[in-house]
């Protein structure tokens, strides 16, 4: 979409009699990216703020300025915007642009600017067709009124200013003893001390490092999906004996994020990487045992390896493992001393010579 501005703009007194920065401001109205069809929008403040580098009370005061200046109407309440002059300039040429007008105008909420909106659209010389457009918008909007609009105010923070004054009787004002400070208020200290202690193991818990070999882990909090570090370190410890990953496909994805989701040791890149390492250990997998004719040639694809129940299999069996080795002799027996014979011997001979001598 684009808006016209002609060169008289730069002339008007109107428009030259307003500081550089109000002026901008108009222009930012008139062409900025929130604008629509038909100069009637929602314009809220904060937009104003972050797009133009301004506070708040800054752009209060250049809507204030416009509005003084008969350039625009605001609605405060509903932070809708009228450009009273932007028809005028950027008329609505063909159908298909009515039409557009017409969506525009319908979306908005109701707002006490739709009648200075109406008078504008009437004062156009617009075909049967088009004004067609906007007379069955504006019925529309009526059906859903159900109740009567004040005109705006000539500064359109004044209703917002009205809301918010309040008067609070003297009667409310209570005098508290320098001697009852926070902690001492029976039962309160307590509460603040449990809620803190259990902000605090909290944030520990979410310290901690994941460790893909301990069963009572389930973090609750999503996480995104490193998709390329996880290829990266499949590629760095399992090739070359397996085919290195050149394209994370949509179904390597898909393999990815329901190993994520369905084992929730694997929220994390180092639970990927333990697990590939527990892949580079299996004979099998890594083709360094003899396989049968039929599959003499089978290589294992990343989404084989990624499958939920062969993932769980796989460390299931390495923890069996370990916990095996790490048992001597696998039964919980004591590991046998070992007898140093040449100790043994050197003793003996040192006890003959002292019974000799």
């Amino acid at each position: 979409m684009y808006t016209r501005i002609y060169d008289k703009f730069f002339e008007s007194k109107d428009i030259l009699s307003l500081p550089y920065e109000i002026r901008f401001t108009y222009l930012y109205f008139l062409a900025g990216k929130h604008r629509n069809i038909i100069g009637l929008y929602k314009m809220p403040l904060n937009y104003v703020s972050a797009d133009l580098y301004l506070s708040i009370a800054e752009v209060k005061n250049h809507i204030v300025e416009l509005c003084k200046k008969g350039l625009i109407k605001y609605d405060a309440k509903q932070e809708i915007i009228l450009i009273k002059k932007f028809l005028i300039y950027n008329k609505i040429d063909n159908p298909n642009q009515a039409k557009k007008a017409y969506g525009r105008l319908i979306e908005l909420p109701q707002t006490e600017l739709l009648e200075d909106f109406k008078e504008i659209v009437f004062s156009l010389d617009l075909t049967e067709g088009k004004m067609k457009q906007f007379q069955k918008a504006f019925d529309l909007i009526e059906k859903r009124q159900k109740e009567t609009v004040p005109k705006p105010f000539e500064n359109p923070f004044e209703c917002l200013c009205e809301t918010v004054m309040v008067t609070v009787p003297q009667t409310v004002m209570v005098t508290v003893p320098q001697t009852l400070e926070k902690n001492n208020i029976e039962g309160l200290g307590e509460q603040e001390k449990e809620e803190e202690e259990e902000r605090r193991k909290k944030k520990e818990e979410e310290k901690k490092p994941q460790d893909l070999f301990n069963p009572n882990i389930c973090q609750k909090k999503k996480r995104k999906i490193p998709y390329d570090k996880i290829v990266e370190n499949y590629n760095k410890i399992l090739t070359p004996e397996l085919p290195k990953i050149n394209k994370l496909t949509d179904k390597r994805k898909r393999a990815i994020k329901k190993l994520c989701e369905e084992v929730p040791e694997f929220n994390t890149l180092s639970a990927f990487v333990s697990y590939f390492k527990i892949v580079k250990k299996d004979d099998f997998l890594m083709g360094r045992t003899p396989r049968d004719e039929k599959h003499k040639n089978w290589i294992p694809s990343f989404c084989f390896l990624l499958e939920v129940d062969r993932v769980v299999d796989l460390v299931e069996k390495f923890k069996h493992k370990q916990k095996h080795i790490n048992n001597s002799n696998g039964n919980g027996h004591k590991k046998p001393e070992v007898i140093d014979y040449t100790e043994l011997r050197l003793k003996k001979e040192m006890e003959g010579i002292k019974s000799n001598g």
